[in-house]
């Protein structure tokens, strides 16, 4: 809205001197007529004739939309990168296909020409904030360049959104046999086995999974863990000292309190490592914690 608030025929510097009565009201009225456009007069057509704060503003959130679309280029750039050295997550639209120097070559210019309107977007919004402090005392001369970049922006915005979405993603495939490949290979995977065999032998299988270049379910299974969609089975020889049953209620007072003595605070019940350590191995029932717990 404060794009439409115009200072057009104020004259001097917003006080209206020379000028009919009327004369600003009136050329605010016939611009709206000529354009379909809410344009008004200003309240303050003094502040209105030095302030491009609005101009500032708008030109920021464009930032904002460039800064989204160079991540979300990005991504898309590096998480297709292959077809066999690379991540390979995704497969995207054959554009441009070749290279002068590399046959085959498949390069992703619509995700370079996405950053590369990012950038001059940003370039763009500096020299709009640098006219924004143009506004020395009761004038800014500087609504020339702030125009310009500002048109240049939204241009540029509106044109890379339509192009990108027609030309890269709405084609996008996701490589799902890379995908699996990626999944079962990961080693981060082994945090999910903290709350059913404890830190230090998730860590174990983690660690002995790199070394030998194999899987955690591989590793696992050697161990004689046996898994199937819902639960682990845990082998005897590998508890050790006495096993804990805890409820899915306990647990999550357990865990209630250990962030709480992260934050500062200091627990009534014993941290959740130390629990961890003194039993190892512990079994997740349904149930809540007893009343004696909570208090």
């Amino acid at each position: 809205r404060r794009l439409y608030e115009i200072n057009m025929g104020a004259t001097a510097i917003g006080t209206g001197l020379n000028a009919p009565a009327g004369y600003a009201a009136a050329c605010a009225r016939h611009l709206a007529a000529l354009t379909g456009k809410p344009y008004h007069t200003a309240e303050d057509l003094i502040q209105a004739t030095q302030d491009t704060s609005g101009y500032v503003h708008l030109s920021g959130n464009l930032r904002l939309i460039a800064t989204r679309l160079s991540k979300i280029a990005n991504d898309l750039r590096f998480l297709s990168s292959g077809p066999r050295a690379g991540l390979a997550n995704y497969i995207l639209p054959d554009r441009q296909p070749g290279s002068s120097i590399m046959p085959g070559k498949v390069n992703p210019t619509q995700c370079e020409a996405v950053t590369m309107v990012a950038a001059q977007v940003m370039g763009n919004d500096v020299a709009i904030s640098v006219g924004g402090t143009q506004g020395h005392y009761e004038l800014n001369v500087f609504k020339p360049v702030i125009c310009a970049n500002f048109l240049q922006s939204a241009r540029l915005i509106g044109d890379a959104c339509v192009s990108f979405e027609e030309h890269c993603v709405s084609g996008i495939q996701p490589n799902y046999p890379r995908i699996k490949e990626l999944v079962n290979n990961s080693l981060m995977l082994v945090t999910a086995l903290n709350t059913k065999i404890g830190y230090y032998k998730a860590a174990e299988i983690a660690n002995t999974a790199h070394r030998n270049g194999t899987t955690l379910r591989e590793e696992a299974v050697r161990r004689g863990y046996r898994f199937d969609a819902t639960r682990i089975d845990v082998p005897e020889a590998e508890c050790t000292g006495v096993g804990l049953t805890v409820t899915e209620g306990q647990m999550d007072l357990e865990r209630r309190h250990l962030e709480a003595k992260l934050a500062g605070r200091a627990p009534e019940l014993l941290p959740l490592p130390e629990r961890l350590e003194a039993h190892p191995i512990f079994r997740v029932v349904p149930g809540d914690v007893e009343p004696w717990e909570r208090a």
